[in-house]
C-alpha cells in the first residue's frame, strides 16, 4: 500500500490464526505467507502485534509516513540482526560480515566483549558484538530510528518474564501444559 517495507527473516508460526483476525478487520491477502500477514498485523495493530506473534524472526518495518524504520527480534533472540551507521549511511543486516563490508575499514575489537568470551564463555549477552562499529538487536527489543536522524534512537522492550503464583491442582497444571505444549508443535509443523 505504499506505507510500510518490511524485511523478514524467519517465520511466524501461529500467522494463519493472525490472518484470521485481520480478515475479520477487512484485510484482503494476495498468498497465504507468514510474511504478508507480519506486514498486514504491523499495519493493523503496530508494535502491538508482538505480543501476538509465536515464532522465531528478525525484522524491520520501514514506516514511510511516519519517517521511521523499527528493528526488532524475538524474545529468545533466536535470529540475529545487527546495525551500524557511518557516514554514509545507517545498515543492518542478519550477518556480520556484509556489515564489515560496508565499513570498509579495519574492524575494531570490542574490547569488553572479546574480555567476556575469553573468560566466561559468553557470546550473546547484550547489544554489544565483537567489533565496536556493529551493535546488534538484544532479543524481545524493538529499535525506534527516525529515518531523518539516524543518531535519534528510542529502545523498548516489548516483552519480559513475569512469574506469576497460580494456585492449580497438579492434574490442571499437567493439562494445561500438555495442551500448550501440542499447540506449539502443531504450529512449528506447518513449517
Amino acid at each position: 500500500n505504499g506505507k510500510f517495507l518490511l524485511s523478514f527473516n524467519g517465520e511466524i508460526y501461529n500467522y494463519l490464526e493472525l490472518k484470521k483476525k485481520l480478515i475479520n478487520l477487512g484485510f484482503k491477502f494476495n498468498g497465504n505467507s507468514d510474511t504478508e500477514v507480519l506486514l498486514c498485523a504491523w499495519q493493523a495493530w503496530g508494535e502491538k502485534v508482538l505480543s501476538l506473534l509465536s515464532g522465531m524472526f528478525s525484522f524491520s518495518i520501514v514506516d514511510l509516513i511516519n519517517r521511521k524504520i523499527y528493528l526488532v527480534r524475538d524474545i529468545f533472540g533466536i535470529k540475529p540482526l545487527y546495525w551500524t551507521k557511518n557516514v554514509n549511511g545507517f545498515f543492518f543486516s542478519s550477518e556480520i560480515k556484509p556489515l564489515l563490508e560496508i565499513n570498509n575499514c579495519k574492524p575494531k575489537a570490542e574490547l569488553s566483549t572479546t574480555l567476556q568470551y575469553l573468560k566466561y564463555g559468553y557470546t550473546d549477552r547484550n547489544k554489544s558484538t565483537f567489533f565496536s562499529d556493529i551493535h546488534k538487536i538484544e532479543p524481545a527489543k524493538i529499535y525506534e530510528f527516525s529515518l531523518d536522524n539516524f543518531d535519534k534512537l528510542n529502545v523498548y522492550t516489548y516483552w519480559d518474564l513475569k512469574p506469576q503464583k497460580k494456585c492449580v491442582s497438579f492434574k490442571t497444571a499437567s493439562k494445561q501444559l500438555k495442551d500448550i505444549f501440542l499447540t506449539s508443535v502443531k504450529q512449528h509443523l506447518r513449517s
